[in-house]
């Protein structure tokens, strides 16, 4: 197949039109297109960014309940542990001076028992 000069001459003139639109707009029109498409999708980032700080400060923020209403759990557990080890000692204390403890809560059976084996141990430990 022979190819002469009308098979050069379409894409000699593509280029030709593009050093000319280069030349007249100082870009082509298809980098212009390109940027504005850069721009819009700069503009997006910008939002999501925007909406993935606000919501990793909505979760901190939760985080930050949550381990203040942990801490005041396991604060209230302490206090009720001092409470009832205080109690234990001085239903102690009171059983070796030989008197009854009155204030003792009515208790389950069971734990009414640990805490007499308790009593008993401490007890033992004080003699």
């Amino acid at each position: 197949e022979i190819r002469g000069p009308s098979v050069a001459l379409v894409p000699a003139k593509a280029e030709v039109k593009q050093l000319i639109d280069f030349y007249l707009q100082g870009q082509s029109a298809e980098q212009q297109s390109q940027q504005r498409i850069n721009q819009d999708l700069m503009l997006l980032a910008q939002q999501r960014f925007a909406e993935r700080q606000q919501r990793e400060a909505e979760e901190y923020m939760a985080w930050q309940t949550q381990l203040q209403m942990w801490q005041e759990q396991q604060l209230a557990y302490m206090r009720q542990q001092a409470e009832w080890q205080a109690s234990v000692q001085m239903a102690a204390q009171q059983m070796l001076a030989g008197q009854p403890y009155a204030a003792q809560p009515q208790v389950a059976p069971q734990h009414q028992a640990q805490q007499y084996a308790s009593q008993q141990q401490y007890a033992a430990q004080q003699q």
